[in-house]
């Protein structure tokens, strides 16, 4: 039963509790749940308020314990979110609270949701929102947040989501996502009570920007003639990191540059400009600039395919300088379909913000096909090590940051042999193999490594680029020659490995961190190292043969592995000790280049380190300090002398 436009005064103990304009009646079996819920809850602590996320421990699920049927820490919304579809017996999530006029529930909204019921009752009282919610929406799934105003502060109610197990018959599923509840800050009623009370009042977009859906999809139509013509970006495997100042990125309007340390971005304050991109993908995040000047942004995701569109509306304003996390996420998109992401100033902002600025950092893809299968998993074969090569010699960029912190795109290759065995030198540590995934798909190839540095005393992390070159590839007629910066036929580079030594100074990847791919004309992939410190050679395959090359921060390109045939998964071959060829020392990052190595160790490099003798801060380190002790001295001359003396020829 659906009752309309319904207003009433209810009084409870003397005080009264707000009705909303268009509420539904609760069922009995719901009417007997709130019951025993006010009994369960009597000596469960009412919350203040405040943003109550879905690991809360002051939100209760119903089941709860072995029993539940929640699936909890889903990445997205406001950081996880929380889900389940079955809708008996009881299934919920609720909050008890107090001291507001208002308070906000934020859902999750996709293809495979069904239907979910807001109830705020008075704890102990009269029910005063009871409101059916379908989550379906076609597309892209996003986060809706359902507002409720004109509540009593000095009452104390609970907000539960109960999930009802039905949908429509376009969803393909009866999912229920709960993200958070805000609880606001309120302010008492009037001590002189009305004769007829507000209601609580249901928004559907408590920060409507004001612009209308149909002055969008006209903006829409625009943009989509404009961009006609313009490539669709395609985003690979893994994650793909797109920045702000990315030809890719088209603005429209007049965008200013910015930097925050290291982290650059580009902003605006005019109505209407706009910041966007063509791509598909299988989701989409915006990484937005908060500050104290910041205004409203709208973010619309526009499938270009089916001619739909979805938006998100975000206040940017905070007292200090941040960036947003998942705020702006847009996943499960259409594998088939091209999207356009957009990126809108609004124009407005809320109080106390001074401006309207709108900051774009970056824009981050996740591709269709997280990892491709290289082939089947056979039998690990051993390395075969045949006489080495020469050393590469061709430019290198080494872009630096702020000169107090070290960070370092490497590139460069080749150099002197090396023999690959699976365990360390006698005094050393062991290397030990991660088992070889059994069963299911088999993934890429994987390899660990240890290294050191030449003459090391110091450990800090470090960064270097592993370079494997596919040995027949390469030799083909018309292979294209690469450069430090890009591989070319055959060549694969994974650049930026992030290093940790261990108390022997032994450096091997290090875990949870990620790395960039680079391979022919396909962009540049972010792909994480996996635990244990293995590297997934992302696009090469198994059964053949590479050379394997690595490539340090101030230090010549070694090439370690003449020829080896790389095997699918983590096989205990594969976990190499590289330690008996220190990276030796000497190609010195040039700030006269812009911090550049130009993979020869030559008087140059000898008159970069002499000029910074004695030196113990910012630059002159990065430049000149081999063994990372904070000083250049005499030592960091001796490794080089040794890098001039025994190195092979240049040319």
């Amino acid at each position: 039963m659906i009752v309309l436009c319904f207003m009433a005064f209810l009084v409870v103990g003397g005080r009264s509790a707000g009705i909303v304009t268009a509420q539904e009646s609760l069922t009995t079996g719901e009417s007997s749940e709130e019951g025993a819920l006010d009994r369960e809850d009597a000596a469960v602590p009412a919350v203040k308020p405040g943003t109550y996320q879905d690991n809360s421990s002051s939100v209760k699920y119903k089941p709860s314990g072995s029993n539940s049927t929640w699936i909890k820490n889903q990445p997205g919304g406001d950081g996880t979110y929380a889900s389940s579809k079955t809708g008996s017996p009881e299934n919920s999530v609720r909050l008890k609270f107090t001291g507001t006029n208002k308070v906000s529930v934020t859902l999750r909204k996709s293809n495979n949701a069904g239907k979910a019921k807001i109830i705020i009752k008075q704890i102990g009282g009269a029910v005063a929102v009871s409101q059916t919610k379908d989550l379906y929406k076609q597309g892209a799934a996003l986060f809706d947040t359902y507002t409720y105003t004109n509540l009593d502060p000095s009452l104390v109610y609970r907000v539960r989501v109960k999930v009802l197990g039905t949908k429509n018959s376009a969803s393909s599923d009866r999912w229920v996502g709960f993200d958070k509840f805000v609880i606001f800050a309120g302010t008492a009623n009037p001590t002189n009570t009305p004769t007829r009370i507000p209601t609580a009042t249901p928004t559907e977009d408590p920060d409507d920007d004001g612009i209308t859906e149909a002055e969008e999809a006209a903006d829409e139509l625009v943009l989509d003639a404009e961009d006609a013509g313009v490539a669709v970006f395609e985003a690979g495997q893994g994650t793909t990191t797109i920045q702000e100042n990315d030809k890719k990125v088209k603005y429209k309007g007049t965008w200013s540059s910015g930097k925050d340390g290291s982290t650059t971005y580009k902003r605006a304050n005019v109505k209407k400009n706009n910041a966007r991109i063509k791509f598909k993908a299988k989701s989409v995040k915006v990484i937005l600039r908060k500050s104290p000047d910041a205004g409203r942004v709208r973010v619309v995701l526009r499938n270009l395919t089916a001619k739909t569109n979805t938006r998100k509306r975000l206040n940017l304003y905070a007292a200090k300088v941040a960036y947003t996390t998942d705020e702006i996420f847009f996943d499960n998109l259409d594998k088939n379909a091209t999207y356009r992401v957009r990126v809108y100033v609004v124009g407005k902002h809320n109080s106390p913000s001074t401006g309207n600025y709108v900051g774009i950092d970056k824009f981050i893809f996740t591709g269709n096909v997280v990892f491709p299968t290289a082939g089947p998993t056979n039998t690990p074969s051993g390395p075969t090590p045949t006489p080495g090569d020469d050393d590469e010699l061709t430019k290198f960029d080494l872009p630096i940051g702020d000169t107090d912190s070290l960070t370092i795109n490497i590139g460069g290759g080749g150099g002197a042999t090396g023999t690959p065995t699976p365990t360390i030198t006698p005094g050393g540590p062991t290397l030990t193999a991660t088992p070889t995934p059994t069963g299911g798909a088999a993934v890429n190839p994987q390899v660990r490594f240890g290294i050191k540095i030449q003459g090391a005393e110091g450990i800090p992390d470090i960064k270097v680029r592993l370079k494997i070159v596919d040995l027949v590839v390469a030799a083909e007629s018309g292979a294209a020659e690469g450069s430090c910066q890009a591989p070319g036929t055959g060549e694969y580079f994974y650049k930026d490995i992030i290093m940790s030594a261990d108390s022997n100074g032994v450096y091997y990847p290090k875990e949870g961190t990620s790395f960039k791919v680079l391979y022919q004309e396909i962009d540049p992939v972010d792909v994480p190292v996996e635990q244990g410190g293995w590297v997934t050679l992302l696009y090469a395959s198994a059964d053949k043969s590479y050379s394997l090359s690595v490539k340090g921060e101030k230090q010549r390109s070694t090439k370690m592995v003449n020829k080896f045939v790389l095997q699918n998964n983590n096989p205990a071959a594969q976990n190499f000790d590289w330690t008996a060829e220190p990276l030796a020392g000497g190609d010195l990052p040039d700030p006269a280049s812009n911090l550049g190595q130009d993979c020869i160790v030559n008087a140059a490099d000898v008159s970069l380190l002499k000029s910074r003798m004695g030196k113990t801060t910012g630059e002159d380190l990065i430049v000149a300090d081999l063994d990372y002790n904070n000083i250049v001295n005499a030592a960091d001359n001796g490794i080089m002398v040794v890098t001039l003396s025994t190195k092979p020829d240049d040319e």
